[in-house]
């Protein structure tokens, strides 16, 4: 079993495999100092008390717990919940699980005993993932759970027992999000009578109880005594505070932190996801939480518009909250504190906002409140500009041959950006070439007011070496920091791509219809001329053979390109793997797409096959839809003569596409 942990302050991070999930006694063996609480170890007994849990809290934290405490643990199920699916799951984990009605002799003598940690469920404690947010942010007071927590206390305790006992609340996170795809997700949605009926009984527990991108992180909080005769305001505010305190700030958090720190202003998607993006760029940074790697995730994919389904399922949860509303074109924050607060809010901010220490979470705040919109955008554009940037230098530098690499400005990523521009294109080039190849199309589209970045991928522009040591997935992060710098400058991007380069923003837009306008593919290849990359895996087999037997196999192939200044006149065979992958990769995801779509083709390609533009035509959903040929006999139409024709299709294009004027498919 493969499990990582974490103990600090109560607060316990485990990061499960899934090749390793094992179940029963022996589910997780961590090390003995990973959950080791204080006081459980004596000879006393101890309360676990999840003050609200939902059937994924139900399902897991017994299993977590089971055999990681010093001492015999006991669960005390829910009476609702007794001979239900749900109940015997318990049960069936190999746990000792009982509910006090029903063995009352058994509990009595459980009472008598001192080195037992007891997990209570209580009854009123169970609820849904959308109510458990909303007491985790506070949205909702939880008075009455605790007022419930102690009647049913003081019922199944009895007030005359004085048994010394310890007290821990828990509350558990799951990470990124608990709006993000569960694998216990479908559990969590199966109504009771559902479970009345045995649906729990067809369920692969074994294999879908968690994976590696879910980190469970457990918050315990001792607490004084459960039998006091009642909690004031100020103990409850204090137990939250407490519980916030050892808690990782996580996605819902730091979104709900945001929507209610805001001006009650409208704000384009742009300028509130920048602002989004600043306060996870800083959390990310300062805080050493083991969440820190699923922050980065988010943050990747919210910046570059991949799918993401919490983001809009927080927005809507928060909207029903009545703390913001969801417009066409951006988000209109709703007012949290009355007229005079937020004028006091505004004057106690101009007077402290060049003073406070910038470390403090108000300061934070308040700098993402009162920063303009093109700091925050230029900001963040400029880090992944300069990323991009700072990868090629590294990678030339390495890579560098002396016959093979071209001037390093052939193979540099570029960014071009005019003010005011709402409107951004990202350019791809193809395989074996650079961003140069794309540099006269996006010049065109410069001076005609638009945005453009145009991207390397990875293991071009440098030299045929460092092609045969990257993969097609880093050619697709490439392409993402591309999309990502424009997002942050531009309210609408288009993606763009040559050869291999359309195969890339196809398949990069399959993930991306929402936040995408559009996808223009220029030559892509589904279908090469030559049919010898269909032998790729074969001469990769017979390499393998050559070298066990002390030969020198093929590992580079002549190339003679069209435009020798830029294309690698050497083609690596690991390089023709990656972009069969691609190929097959994008072919597959061509029914996802459904943006707008430009596809151009020369009609007398020599390097693709004039088919692959009718195949991805035909593939694609999208409704609005264009195929146009052109009259070339070469395959890099966007240098030469004729390019401007084709400069001149694309403008239109987007034109069309932003003015709403696309109707249809056409085929020219």
């Amino acid at each position: 079993m493969s499990v990582q942990g974490n103990y600090k302050d109560n607060r316990v991070v485990f990061t499960l495999k899934p090749w390793a999930l094992q179940f029963g006694k022996q589910f997780f063996r961590l090390q003995s100092d990973i959950l080791s609480l204080p006081h459980i170890s004596e000879k006393q007994q101890t309360i676990i008390v999840p003050i609200y849990y939902t059937i994924t809290d139900f399902l897991l934290l017994p299993v977590l717990l089971k055999n990681k405490l010093n001492t015999e643990l006991k669960i005390i199920v829910p009476t609702h919940l007794i001979n239900t699916p749900l109940g015997n799951y318990i049960s069936q984990r190999g746990l000792d699980s009982y509910n006090i009605q029903n063995d009352l002799q058994r509990w009595l003598s459980d009472l008598q005993q001192q080195n037992i940690c007891f997990l209570w469920f209580p009854q009123k404690g169970f609820v849904s993932k959308e109510q458990g947010l909303k007491y985790r942010l506070g949205l909702e007071p939880i008075e009455g759970l605790l007022n419930q927590i102690q009647i049913e206390y003081k019922t199944l305790w009895g007030i005359e027992n004085h048994l010394k006992r310890n007290y821990y609340f828990i509350n558990a996170h799951y990470y990124p999000s608990v709006f993000d795809n569960n694998p216990l997700e479908n559990i969590c949605d199966i109504s009771y009578e559902e479970l009345a009926y045995g649906a729990l009984k067809e369920f692969d527990v074994q294999n879908t109880l968690l994976d590696e991108n879910h980190i469970i992180e457990v918050v315990f909080q001792e607490y004084s005594d459960l039998s006091k005769t009642n909690i004031n305001a100020t103990e409850i505010q204090n137990l939250l505070h407490l519980f916030h305190g050892k808690c990782s700030p996580d996605f819902e958090g730091l979104l709900y932190k945001l929507v209610t720190h805001l001006f009650p202003t409208h704000y384009s998607w742009k300028n509130f996801r920048n602002r989004f993006l600043s306060l996870l760029e800083v959390t990310i940074e300062k805080q050493g939480s083991p969440i820190r790697d699923a922050l980065k995730i988010i943050y990747k994919k919210i910046s570059t518009g991949e799918d993401f389904p919490p983001w809009d399922r927080m927005l809507e949860f928060l909207e029903k909250q009545r703390l913001c509303k969801k417009e066409i074109e951006g988000i209109r924050i709703k007012a949290t504190k009355s007229f005079r607060e937020q004028i006091k809010s505004v004057f106690f901010s101009l007077i402290s906002f060049s003073n406070q220490n910038s470390d403090t979470e108000k300061a934070l705040f308040r700098k993402i409140k009162w920063s303009p919109n093109f700091i925050l955008s230029y900001t963040i554009a400029k880090k992944f500009y300069e990323e991009d940037n700072k990868i090629f230098e590294e990678d030339f530098t390495r890579s560098f041959h002396p016959e093979w690499s071209k001037n390093a400005d052939v193979g540099r990523p570029f960014f071009h950006h005019v003010i005011g521009s709402r409107i951004g294109i990202v350019l791809s080039h193809g395989y074996l070439s650079a961003p140069m190849e794309i540099k006269a199309l996006a010049d065109y589209l410069y001076r005609q007011g638009y945005s453009v970045y145009g991207i390397r991928m990875k293991g071009h522009g440098t030299s045929p070496l460092d092609l045969a040591h990257s993969t097609h997935e880093e050619w697709y992060s490439a392409l993402n920091r591309g999309i990502a710098c424009l997002r942050a400058r531009c309210e609408k991007v288009f993606l763009c791509g040559f050869s291999a380069g359309g195969c890339l923003v196809l398949s990069a837009s399959a993930h991306m219809q929402k936040e995408i306008e559009g996808v223009i593919s220029i030559s892509a290849p589904l279908k090469l001329q030559n049919y010898a990359i269909n032998l790729v895996p074969t001469i990769s087999t017979l390499n393998l053979v050559l070298k066990k037997f002390g030969g020198s196999g093929w590992e580079l192939f002549d190339h003679h390109p069209e435009n020798p200044h830029i294309n690698y006149q050497k083609n690596p065979l690991a390089g023709l793997q990656q972009l069969r992958l691609l190929m097959e990769k994008t072919e597959e995801l061509l029914p996802q797409v459904t943006v707008p779509t430009l596809i151009i083709q020369g009609s007398n390609d020599t390097t693709v096959n004039p088919d692959s533009a009718h195949i991805i035509f035909q593939s694609i959903s999208s409704e609005q839809k264009k195929l146009i040929f052109f009259n070339r006999t070469r395959h890099g139409i966007l240098n030469g003569p004729g390019s401007e024709e084709i400069f001149i299709t694309v403008n239109q294009f987007i034109k069309e596409i932003t003015q709403n004027k696309v109707t249809g498919t056409t085929i020219i």
